[in-house]
């Protein structure tokens, strides 16, 4: 038998004790124990066979056994008080039935013992734990770290609760760091509240503080990056409790994450509408096995598909995600194909075969710098591949194509944003000729993606520096790859046809501001202990990113989506182009002035 199941044994065997315990204690508080004869033990033996029925068959309904007692709280208190009332009025209803008499009142006695027996065998588990916990930071005394904790009421409590009852047994707390200046010299659990942020640098050297442990996710951006730069002065170690990322192990003390930095509300959905263009359909995610595209395969699942189908060139990609959601979604029929978006064949093919209702378009070549030397690349596959893709999805009778894009299509200085804006006209060009429903959706950089600079300034922090950045002064947007993906699928549920929409993704964020947090993050000073390099920006680079082209961008339902006003391009231009880019080979000059041609407000840079 397993641990669990042992365990789950154990309360059975316990719960069963205590019914019987609990008739024997309430008749005799009732009654007197001396007055207790032998024929109430028989009335009691046969109360307590259908009790303990009862009572297990009750706990079982409420997953009483389910609980992991070593974060048991008031909830659970008050879910085994309901329950033992329930079962307190089966029993009564029992015994009048089969004619049992006892005295009225030693149903709600019965109620009160059984609440204390029961309850009482669950949370001394708890306590047996938080001793044991104590007990083991005597033991470790030189290992011990004082800990300060930052977060709302509620927030600190459930990490203080966690802290003594399952892990973070070497963390100490000695003060919580919250609320107004009218909380200071209050406590919770015992631990005082010693005053809001601006009082952090003070509390770290009188406590002699060797960890600030954030207990939430409600610390505003400025906040954060006032905590991080303490930390970093005093070598004091910063990290998070995740309450919600239990692993085998059950560390929940993780590090601080790059998307902790934006400050940024949750991202709310109307998964009423998502819901009702994906339920049930057949849906492609061509590039699905890229950083984007897999994360929308995720979340795409969630909403009961019939059928999705992962497209991609990259075999390894594909095989390992559809590893993922064969384990994660057994009820969801889930196919891979590889194949490139530049191949029609292929594509007709795929469309044929599987009939997809719904398209999402995540396929292309994003590298600026790439791109810059390469630009015929960019134009086979961000321009004549979504034209492939929208052309299949015509002639499929596809009901939606959703075309991933960026803001760097807004008057683009690159190729690579000069292609994709191609792309949005393709698709804007269709959604004019055909029964589909053609949308593209912009969004900036994306915390985490494949060649985002997260993972580059990641390497160089853990090599010893330098980090190195383009320009002082550059700022992108920025979004985590959920959030993105989330919005995409909301634009689809939006979209009728035509759209460009945009992704409000708040303020741009300082590239400089980003990485120093990112070595402050490690307990390192920037310029002390990690040095940021300047490297001059690169072909084709914006010093600050654009995602709407004017004022006059309409909001839609979903207040993080806008729709975008551009010029729509004849569909016969732009093959032409193709076909000239084509013709051009490798003459880059040649290829950047012919889409010069299809892009006016896109600017080359020399």
């Amino acid at each position: 038998m397993s641990k669990k199941g042992l365990r789950k044994a154990l309360f059975i065997l316990l719960d069963i004790v205590s019914v019987y315990a609990t008739l024997y204690i309430s008749l005799g508080l009732r009654i007197n124990f001396s007055a207790i004869t032998p024929d109430d033990c028989g009335k009691l033996a046969l109360t307590g066979g259908i009790m303990a029925a009862i009572t297990v068959g009750v706990y079982l309904a409420v997953r009483l056994y389910n609980t992991i007692w070593e974060y048991a709280s008031v909830d659970e208190a008050i879910k085994i008080i309901l329950a033992n009332v329930g079962i307190l009025l089966a029993v009564y209803l029992s015994d009048t039935v089969i004619g049992i008499v006892y005295p009225r009142s030693l149903y709600p006695i019965s109620i009160m013992v059984l609440t204390i027996l029961t309850g009482g065998s669950r949370f001394a588990y708890r306590i047996l734990r938080h001793l044991r916990i104590r007990y083991n930071r005597k033991l470790n005394k030189d290992k011990l770290k004082n800990t300060i904790l930052i977060g709302s009421d509620e927030e600190v409590a459930s990490l203080i609760n966690f802290m003594q009852t399952a892990g973070g047994g070497h963390l100490v707390p000695v003060a919580i760091i919250g609320g107004g200046k009218g909380r200071l010299g209050t406590t919770i659990e015992n631990i005082p509240i010693l005053g809001t942020i601006e009082d952090l640098e003070e509390v770290i050297i009188n406590k002699g503080v060797e960890m600030v442990l954030l207990a939430g996710d409600r610390i505003g951006k400025e906040d954060m990056t006032r905590i991080l730069n303490i930390c970093a002065r005093q070598k004091c170690v910063i990290r998070k409790y995740d309450r919600f990322t239990l692993s085998k192990d059950k560390r929940n003390i993780v590090d601080i994450r790059v998307e902790d930095l934006l400050g940024r509300e949750e991202v709310r959905l109307d998964t009423e509408k998502i819901a009702g263009y994906l339920r049930g359909k057949t849906i492609f995610v061509i590039g699905g096995g890229g950083s984007i595209g897999s994360e929308l395969v995720r979340q795409i699942a969630g909403f009961n598909p019939l059928e999705i189908v992962v497209i991609d060139i990259n075999e390894n990609n594909a095989y390992l995600l559809m590893r993922e959601l064969c384990r994660k979604y057994p009820d969801i029929n889930i196919e891979v194909e590889i194949g490139s978006i530049r191949d029609l064949e292929r594509m007709d093919y795929l469309f044929g075969v599987y009939k997809p209702q719904i398209v999402f378009h995540a396929a292309a070549h994003k590298h600026v710098p790439l791109m810059e030397t390469a630009p015929g690349e960019a134009m086979k596959n961000n321009v004549e591949g979504t034209l492939i893709v929208a052309e299949c999805a015509h002639r499929h009778n596809a009901e939606k194509m959703i075309l991933i894009s960026t803001d760097k299509a807004v008057n683009p200085t690159n190729v690579m944003g000069a292609s994709k804006r191609i792309a949005e006209m393709v698709i804007q060009s269709y959604d004019d000729m055909s029964k589909t429903e053609y949308c593209a959706v912009r969004f900036g950089n994306v915390l985490g993606s494949s060649g985002s600079v997260i993972p580059l300034f990641k390497k160089q922090i853990e090599e010893g520096g330098p980090v190195t950045i383009t320009h002082r002064d550059i700022t992108r947007y920025f979004m985590t790859i959920p959030e993105a993906c989330r919005l995409v699928m909301q634009a689809g549920a939006i979209a009728q046809g035509g759209e460009v929409f945009i992704l409000n993704m708040g303020e741009q964020i300082s590239i400089t501001e980003l990485a120093e947090n990112m070595i402050r993050m490690q307990g390192l000073e920037p310029g002390v202990d990690i040095d940021i390099v300047y490297t001059g920006l690169r072909r084709g680079e914006k010093l600050h990113e654009e995602l709407m082209v004017s004022d006059t961008d309409a909001r839609t339902l979903h207040d993080k989506i806008f729709i975008t006003k551009c010029g729509y391009a004849d569909i016969k231009l732009i093959e032409s182009g193709l076909a000239a880019a084509r013709q051009a080979g490798n003459d880059e000059d040649k290829i950047k002035e012919i889409i010069k041609g299809i892009v006016p407000e896109y600017s080359i840079m020399k």
